[in-house]
């Protein structure tokens, strides 16, 4: 069977070919306790493009209608929230309520006649009767609810996970708020899993604050070197692709422990090598195109790289007021900030971790 290079890597998809489960880290088991009457809020952080909502979507299939996902990055205002709740629920905030009453009526009445069978005899009597009349009256009322209310009665009556994806982008003020209105949900069981990285706009504190003991955090780690080759062990075999070990390996190492630059790094291999689709026969690759780095620097990383050049905006750790640096961070003989101009590729591999860990998306 033929397959498209684009179908099996797939950075920023859902991929279908080349998903790792992380067996040994129990990430698929723990968020899927959600789903047995947790009556826990499920946070799930980690850095940026670490395969946080890929996770997700596995246990909680977006496509599926007994889901629903919120983009937090697509709300701009509370009401928005919640009217994209309806929206997935196909409910509205306007209800119309019908309420029938019934009353009957018995109308009785009595009959005589003779009867009689000729030359013998005559008889007479009388007969009685009802006859029962119902009628009914209706009346329409119309409800008005809004957003909120009523996206939690959908909520509540459709019985539906509640997904938010990019939970921190939603409004520091307004993170405190949701949390408070879905605290009746999560009680009755229904689950709500908030994705979030972990920085100055997710106000962990506060969520801690309101589900006190209603809590159940997962931290997704970057992806071991392992972890990563293991995405290209499963996606060159489906293209006929034989790839040399120390190659899989490079490419790993050059992902910052994330399997979306792994990704990148896969599909540019074949890019590089004019590869589009399974090919006929077998091809061997036992040497890298350094190209391939700069490629995907100069486009995806980029945009990383240079927040990363930039240095980690300032924030307060600490209830004293201390602050890490709003300049620049060093790590190692590197400072960052100073270090605009370099490539993607310069940042020693040590150092890959803690730039991730520490930037600011």
């Amino acid at each position: 069977m033929k397959h498209l290079v684009n179908q099996v890597f797939t950075p920023g998809g859902m991929p279908r070919f080349t998903y790792v489960d992380r067996s040994g880290r129990d990430l698929e088991q723990s968020l899927g306790e959600s789903k047995k009457h947790l009556c826990k809020m499920v946070t799930l952080t980690g850095s940026t493009k670490s395969g946080k909502t890929v996770l997700t979507n596995r246990i909680f299939p977006r496509l599926e209608a007994d889901n629903v996902w919120v983009d937090g990055g697509s709300v701009g205002s509370e009401n928005d929230f919640w009217s994209q709740i309806l929206n997935e629920l196909n409910e509205a905030t306007e209800s119309e309520v019908t309420t029938t009453q019934e009353s009957a009526q018995n109308v009785e009445g009595k009959f005589g006649g003779k009867a009689g069978i000729p030359l013998l005899m005559e008889g007479k009597g009388e007969v009685g009767t009802s006859i029962g009349r119902k009628q009914s009256d209706s009346k329409k009322t119309k409800r008005s609810l809004s957003p909120r209310a009523a996206a939690i009665s959908a909520l509540r009556t459709h019985e539906i996970p509640l997904i938010i994806d990019d939970f921190h982008y939603l409004d520091r003020q307004f993170q405190g708020d949701l949390v408070r209105a879905l605290k009746p949900l999560i009680f009755e069981g229904i689950p709500v899993i908030a994705i979030a990285i972990p920085h100055r706009r997710y106000d962990a504190i506060k969520v801690e604050r309101e589900m006190t003991g209603r809590l159940l955090s997962i931290e997704v780690p970057p992806w071991s070197i392992d972890e990563l080759t293991e995405i290209a062990d499963r996606g060159f075999p489906l293209l006929q692709i034989n790839v040399s070990g120390h190659i899989k390996q490079r490419l790993a190492q050059e992902s910052y422990g994330s399997p979306h630059l792994m990704q990148e790094f896969c599909r540019a291999l074949c890019r590089i090598n004019r590869i589009e689709e399974s090919m006929p026969h077998e091809v061997k690759i036992s040497s890298l195109n350094e190209d391939i780095f700069h490629e995907v620097a100069d486009g995806t990383g980029k945009i990383i790289y240079d927040r990363l050049a930039k240095g980690p905006r300032q924030r307060q750790l600490f209830p004293d007021g201390t602050v890490w640096p709003s300049e620049s961070i060093k790590f190692g003989r590197q400072d960052v900030a100073g270090a605009k101009n370099l490539p993607l590729t310069a940042v020693q591999p040590e150092n890959r971790q803690l730039l991730i860990k520490f930037t600011i998306f």
